[in-house]
């Protein structure tokens, strides 16, 4: 009788052990909480009115004046003196104003022709950008960057679009008759796609303190505008707007920090905002001369080591650099391969360095100038290169 008893109860316990874990294991289905407010129809009516954007040259608008005067409605583009032709008004300077400024004004000038106009204006093409990038960025100085790119022409060029540009809220109705109207969505550059045509940022980039000024609006007083950017939150997929939208004539300051910051390289290659590969030369005493290609944040030793590492007889290491402001950067030291990352003699490397250990300059100048192209050939020649070397 016990014995049974006993049974009966471990059975009871299993099957109670059971029902417990498969309740454990059992998805549970969260429901939303009806206090958590829904969208609105004020959501959708959050339009930018393009008031930051100024108007220049190359820039194309379809202009309505109203529904009774259909006659004066036109498609016009303002060419290089800042000049529109339009309807009644002929020509007219338009360049410098933003929407918002030119609408007005137009409202004004054609409520003497058309009673109680109601000027509408669409950019359907936006001119390519002027853009200044400074700081800790490969290629520093002005960049000219395209002003808008249709939503196919980023897929098919998908490795050279930020994910996170902000599309344009306003809607063009330029069409082709056999083309689908990609004019109602595209893509505007951003401080991503500025750095990317720079060339990427430089170790010591900071990329939590970017400034951007640009070109205030004349209503609103005119000058420049100020403001501080940190893309670290962009590409942590945590603020997207950190990585705003630049318009013609802004310019862009990437701070310095006083140490190489590796995690940030390690973001930006990652993101691809810098190119994972660089080339560089190795010349003289080493296994392997030739053209080398390394990674972003590789360092001189590196480039070595790649290219099969010196010879056992071998003289001391030559370094060349030419810098975009035109100035050239030459070291001369022992081979060292225990030398911290970045240090003097174990710098981080950048696209088209030079790196030759103990041989003759002038075999070097021929070999350096046989294997390079671009930058290094089309800037100097062979004897202006031995003469640097020389010094």
């Amino acid at each position: 009788m016990n014995c049974s008893i006993s049974k009966i109860l471990v059975l009871q316990f299993l099957l109670l052990n059971q029902l417990l874990l498969v309740d454990a294991y059992k998805p549970k289905y969260i429901l939303a909480n009806d206090n958590i407010n829904e969208p609105t129809s004020e959501y959708i009516n959050q339009i930018p009115d393009n008031n930051f954007y100024i108007l220049g040259p190359g820039d194309t608008l379809k202009l309505t004046i109203s529904e009774k005067a259909s006659a004066l409605n036109r498609t016009f583009t303002i060419n290089g003196e800042g000049i529109a032709n339009l309807a009644r008004l002929k020509r007219v300077y338009v360049s410098g104003l933003t929407i918002g400024e030119l609408t007005r004004i137009l409202n004004k000038e054609y409520s003497l022709y058309v009673k109680e106009p109601d000027v509408e204006l669409l950019i359907t093409n936006y001119r390519p950008i002027k853009i200044y990038i400074d700081g800790e960025v490969e290629q520093p100085g002005l960049h000219v960057l395209p002003g808008s790119s249709s939503p196919m022409a980023s897929i098919e060029n998908f490795d050279n679009r930020s994910s996170t540009d902000v599309r344009d809220s306003s809607k063009s109705t330029n069409r082709n008759s056999n083309k689908t109207d990609l004019a109602n969505n595209v893509f505007f550059p951003s401080i991503i796609d500025a750095i990317r045509k720079a060339g990427g940022i430089t170790p010591y980039a900071d990329l939590t303190n970017i400034k951007v000024t640009r070109i205030n609006s004349l209503s609103k007083g005119g000058g420049r505008m100020t403001a501080n950017v940190d893309l670290i939150q962009t590409i942590d997929l945590k603020d997207s707007s950190q990585n705003m939208r630049l318009l013609d004539g802004d310019t862009v300051k990437i701070s310095k920090n006083e140490k190489p910051v590796l995690s940030q390289i390690s973001k930006a290659i990652k993101s691809n905002l810098n190119p994972k590969f660089i080339n560089v030369y190795l010349g003289g005493r080493v296994e392997q001369p030739g053209s080398v290609t390394v990674s972003k944040n590789a360092v001189l030793a590196e480039a070595i080591e790649i290219g099969g590492g010196a010879k056992v007889l071998k003289g001391p290491v030559h370094f060349l650099r030419y810098n975009y402001d035109g100035s050239v950067d030459r070291r001369k030291f022992g081979l060292s391969q225990s030398a911290p990352r970045g240090s003097y003699k174990n710098p981080f490397l950048k696209n088209g360095d030079v790196i030759y250990i103990g041989k003759n300059l002038l075999n070097v100048t021929s070999e350096v100038l046989s294997e390079f192209t671009s930058p290094i050939q089309s800037v100097i020649t062979s004897w202006s290169l031995f003469k640097i070397l020389d010094d």
